[in-house]
């Protein structure tokens, strides 16, 4: 009987490591063709059928639009199809958009592309990411989500420059279905034999405190109605926050070539998007080993204040090594403001409404986000350069480094699991 529970607490805590090691292969397609490859796609499309910047432009904010809106219900559709179907939804979807992608001539072709990619980008980037690890994790969710969303800072050092390759040497066309078979060959199989949610005694709080216990923890806790999670205040100081520091975020980090350009070189641009890219991965990783022990609150408005002191950097000097430096410092928090909002909402919300709080805040974030490159866009032409967007960001991340910190009087942190051998 002891022999069967231990093999049972074994092939629990190897499925939840096997579902992280999935979920980063979605977080890399995702963010790989999802969001990196935007630009890439614009410039081939533009070549090709000879449209407008400014209307490609717009189709892919209508995406960001539409697929905000649909985050917002994917924890509750993940409920009722299961989450292998859901993912595995996303994963055709997003191939088939790959595919027919250079075969576009209509502009209707194009926005209906970028719908069925608005679907995928649903089923397979954070929020379906966030609502498996959390469903498998809870003492170890920090560091389980941030090593599973590391795919997505992978996406930009592995699948962007792998599309660029492909795109010079075999052309768009081949580049792209090349692309979606990859995808298919690599993460098909994967959510087909690994993607679940964990059978009872199979989730790490279970296997630490006991999966027949009788007590009532706080995942059997009545949960908040998605009305009820919107008139909390805690829950703004965290949607508001992220999504002020994303709109920053998003908005010069689509923009950094032209920022750069002027003060640095061609190569050295490139140097500067190396390393950012580069610190974003090392912050991401170096975060998941303390990110369960510190208040991530405080360490979100850390993260907040670090990158409004290197956006200030970039806006008050022209040299070519503070430039480079201010990129590092601003890449270290450019995984960890993605994920931080998600581990907040853990601590602070009972686990069954977990998928549908992460969704809410994640579907603002994103509407909010939306908007960056246009306003970035905006200030830049209105005052004649990227100073004033520079300026303007440090200011929002300083009101989402006080928001964030700010829980107010709806402020009600859910009971922590007990420790192993703890009552």
């Amino acid at each position: 009987m002891h022999d069967n529970s231990s093999n049972a607490l074994t092939r629990g805590a190897r499925a939840g490591w096997l579902t992280v090691a999935t979920c980063f292969l979605m977080a890399l397609f995702a963010w790989g063709t999802g969001f990196y490859a935007h630009g890439i796609y614009l410039i081939e499309i533009q070549k090709h059928t000879g449209w407008s910047t400014s209307f490609i432009a717009s189709v892919v904010t209508g995406h960001y639009l539409l697929s905000a809106l649909l985050l917002m219900g994917v924890a509750d559709a993940m409920d009722r199809l299961g989450p292998r179907t859901v993912v595995l939804s996303a994963t055709a979807l997003q191939a088939i958009g790959l595919a027919l992608l250079p075969l576009v001539e209509q502009r209707w072709q194009l926005v209906a592309i970028y719908g069925l990619f608005a679907l995928a980008w649903t089923g397979m980037s954070s929020v379906p990411i966030a609502t498996l690890v959390g469903r498998w994790f809870e003492r170890r969710r920090g560091l389980a989500l941030n090593l599973a969303l590391s795919g997505a800072t992978a996406a930009g050092i592995l699948i962007a420059p792998a599309l660029l390759y492909l795109n010079a040497t075999r052309g768009f066309a081949q580049a792209t279905q090349w692309l979606a078979l990859a995808m298919l060959a690599l993460l098909g199989p994967a959510v087909l034999m690994l993607v679940r949610w964990p059978a009872p005694g199979e989730r790490e709080l279970e296997r630490l405190n006991g999966a027949a216990s009788g007590t009532r923890g706080p995942s059997q806790m009545p949960a908040p109605t998605r009305r009820q999670v919107l008139r909390r205040s805690d829950f703004w100081s965290i949607a508001a926050a992220f999504a002020l520091a994303l709109l920053v975020q998003v908005g010069f980090l689509t923009q950094q070539v032209a920022v750069l350009r002027g003060a640095l070189t061609d190569a050295q641009i490139g140097l500067a998007i190396a390393l950012t890219t580069g610190s974003a991965l090392v912050g991401r990783i170096g975060m998941a080993m303390l990110i369960d022990r510190i208040d991530q609150r405080r360490a979100s408005a850390l993260a907040f204040i670090s990158q409004a002191a290197a956006l200030m950097a970039i806006a008050s000097t022209q040299a070519a090594p503070a430039l480079l430096v201010a990129c590092v410092v601003y890449g270290f928090s450019v995984g960890n403001v993605i994920t931080l909002a998600a581990l907040i909402v853990q601590k602070e919300f009972a686990p069954q409404v977990y998928g549908t709080v992460v969704g809410l805040t994640t579907g603002i974030g994103q509407l909010t986000y939306s908007f960056g490159p246009a306003v970035f866009g905006w200030l830049r032409d209105t005052f004649g350069g990227y100073r004033a967007p520079l300026v303007v960001g440090v200011v929002l991340y300083g009101v989402a480094a006080i928001l964030i910190v700010s829980r107010g009087p709806g402020h009600r942190p859910r009971t922590q699991p007990a420790s192993p051998g703890r009552p």
